[in-house]
């Protein structure tokens, strides 16, 4: 008997209704097969054929493995020599090759097992990678020197976290972050505002009939001496019943009469005057500006 062959295991991905599934490699014993479903040895519910044979044979489930589940045959021989050469007497070359053979397995199980660990490159050396002594809640992680590894806190964690702020990192969701953080029905619509307007909207709907949020007021840069901008805002009508919303910026002419849009005449009654003060109103059915000349004359 030879061994030529590499091969150590198979690996499959069940159907639901298959049953049989082939290791392509010799076993010189049932039991020195690791039988694996979803990375789970198995000790019974199955059956092994094909032993001594060099191309292997097949491990039959009694019930079918569930769809999708893993299934891995990996050769397990024992890590035992079972060969007793005799002193001064003859010497089976069957026995001394099978013995040979399970040496080679034994050797071709390590390094199936090797492959699946991390290994350093070749340029790094001798550098140990022993574990450190474990710490609970801590994130594994390379030393200052960068020659051995030890256990930190997580990447970005320069200050522990409170127990009242656990209490919001683990929330699944922004409404249940909010929640935790005490805010209410009008906090977390204005979280969750897509816009700077929509949120301005939400605001004003929250606040009493003297709140204004926005509309500010302020000379316009093309004609400072005859026009001014009126800046996106909310506030709400008299009555308290209705969100006056300006989406953009508005410009009114303070020397033509008041018309509505914007570029548009904003003097409700009479001229421009010198030293007068003016008032804005928003007015109805759109958000329209009409400014009204009071006189600071006694």
């Amino acid at each position: 008997m030879t061994l030529t062959s590499p091969t150590n295991r198979n690996n499959y991905t069940a159907n639901g209704s298959q049953t049989a599934f082939a290791y392509q490699f010799r076993i010189d014993d049932a039991t020195h097969l690791g039988v694996y479903l979803a990375d789970v040895l198995q000790s019974s519910g199955f059956s092994v054929s094909g032993v001594g044979n060099d191309a292997g044979g097949n491990v039959t489930f009694t019930t079918a493995p569930a769809n999708g589940t893993k299934v891995t045959l990996i050769r397990a021989v024992p890590y035992t020599q079972p060969t007793d050469i005799p002193t001064q007497g003859p010497l089976s070359s069957d026995s001394l090759e099978k013995q040979l053979d399970q040496t080679i397995m034994q050797v071709l199980q390590l390094k199936e097992l090797i492959d699946r660990t991390l290994v350093q490159p070749p340029s790094t050396g001798t550098t140990s990678l022993q574990l450190p002594t474990l710490v609970a809640s801590q994130f594994l992680g390379v030393n200052a020197a960068a020659n051995g590894l030890l256990w930190g806190p997580p990447p970005g964690s320069g200050v522990p976290i409170s127990t009242f702020m656990q209490t919001v990192v683990d929330d699944a969701s922004a409404d249940a972050a909010l929640t935790t953080l005490g805010g209410g029905t009008t906090g977390k619509s204005l979280f969750g505002a897509a816009t700077a307007a929509a949120g301005r909207e939400t605001l004003a709907a929250a606040n009493s009939r003297d709140a204004l949020v926005g509309l500010s007021l302020a000379l316009n840069g093309t004609d400072p001496s005859n026009d001014i901008d009126i800046g996106s805002g909310v506030c709400r009508d008299g009555a308290d019943t209705v969100d006056m919303i300006l989406s953009s910026t508005l410009v009114k002419q303070l020397d033509a009469a008041w018309a509505v849009g914007t570029n548009q005449g904003g003097l409700d009654t009479g001229a421009k005057a010198a030293n007068t003060s003016y008032y804005v109103w928003v007015t109805m059915l759109v958000v329209r500006w009409c400014t009204t000349r009071i006189s600071l004359a006694g």
